[in-house]
């Protein structure tokens, strides 16, 4: 078992930091937030479905903290009419 933690907490630093962060504390897995509740500080899908350059850039911070990508968070809220 790895384990993780959710970036959200962390979306005033750069994701950088927070992998080195992560990192530092043993961690090995994260989840990145990616819209509604944890936003998209980390990772915001239309920047990268739009660059793959960007994609690439993204998956080589994980890879050099060594780190495995548990999900990519998107909360949805809905409400009743």
């Amino acid at each position: 078992m790895r384990v993780g933690a959710l970036t959200a907490a962390w979306s005033a630093q750069p994701l950088e930091e927070v992998l080195d962060f992560f990192a530092e504390c043993g961690l090995e897995a994260v989840e990145i937030g990616a819209g509604n509740y944890p936003g998209t500080a980390h990772c915001d899908p239309k920047v990268l479905n739009a660059s793959k350059a960007k994609r690439d850039a993204s998956a080589g911070l994980l890879r050099a903290v060594g780190g495995e990508l548990l999900s990519s968070g998107c909360s949805i809220s809905r409400t009743r009419r």
